[in-house]
Order: C-alpha cells, then structure tokens, then sequence
C-alpha cells in the first residue's frame, strides 16, 4: 500500500488553485498591460524619475510575463506534487525559496521607494500622505515576514526526511 502523508496532498490542492488563480490574474494582466495604448513610450519615458519607480518602469514587461511563466510552472508542478512525482517537489522548493527572497527584496524595494517618491509628494496634506505611508511600511514588514515564514515552512517541510521517502518511494514503484 502506498503511503501518502496528508500535508502534501494538502499542500498540493493548495498550490493548485493558488497558483491557477494566480496565473489566471497574471494572464488577465498580461492582457491589460498590452492593451495600454502608448504603453511602450510610457515605460520608456522612465528617465528623470526615482531610481526605484525608473527600473520598474522599464523592465514592467519582464515582471508581468515573468510572473505569468512563474504562475504557470507552479501549477503544473503542484498538479505533478500531487501525483508525487519527485521533481515537481524539486521544482517547487526553488519556487518557494524564490518567493522567499522575493518578498524579501520586495520589502527592501518597496521602503526605498517610499523614501525615494517623498520629495516628489505635495505640501498640502503631507502629514496625512506620511501617516498612511508609515501605516503601509508597518503592513507591508508584517505581510513580507508572514509570507516569507510560510514559504520557508513550506520548503523546509519539503526536506525532511518522511516527505524524501515518501516521494523516493513512489518513484521506484513507477
């Protein structure tokens, strides 16, 4: 009989409709950054503008299609995660390992640009503009350790010894 622990199948069902609901927004936003007309004069028009909004600016359709792709082999990673098929398990502890340092740079990025886009704000109501900048740096920490701790739970439960033998198993039996 062939044992099948409950957190990767879990794990798994997970994976795929998060990662199908994803890469169902990312295609919708493939879709709607294509449409913009002169989107491609606006993104070059990056220069003279904060480094940070200058490099997102210029390399937005790598991002977006870069996340599609992403969105993409996870689902089908999850759906090969489920059938237990040790590479999908591989592939996955990169996307995980991935995320984690993404959220990471993500809030690196995203404090220096809040520093970057100040002098640029208006004088009239900036009190209220750095109350709520200040409330989104606090949710935005929070959210990144949130998320980078579940990716790093994730990916360190796809390392321990029972999941390895689970998966190792089932590929001799194929």
């Amino acid at each position: 009989m062939e044992s099948r622990s409950n957190f990767v199948t879990v794990l798994a069902w997970i994976l795929i409709i998060g990662s199908a609901y994803l890469f169902f927004l990312s295609v919708v936003k493939v879709l709607l950054l294509s449409s913009i007309p002169g989107g491609d004069e606006l993104f070059a028009a990056a220069e003279g503008r904060p480094f940070v909004i200058q490099f997102m600016l210029e390399y937005m359709y790598v991002f977006t299609y870069g996340f599609c792709v992403i969105t993409a082999f996870s689902f089908f990673a999850s759906i090969a995660l489920l059938r237990r098929k040790n590479w999908a398990r591989f592939a996955l502890i990169v996307v995980m390992a991935f995320g984690v340092l993404w959220q990471i740079s993500n809030l690196i990025m995203k404090v220096y640009m809040f520093t970057q886009v100040s002098p640029y704000l208006p004088e009239e109501g900036l009190e209220e503009i750095e109350r709520i900048n200040s409330i989104l740096r606090w949710f935005n920490f929070l959210k990144t350790i949130v998320v980078a701790s579940v990716f790093a739970w994730i990916l360190k439960k796809l390392l321990t010894h029972p999941v390895i033998k689970e998966f190792t198993l089932n590929n001799a039996r194929q």
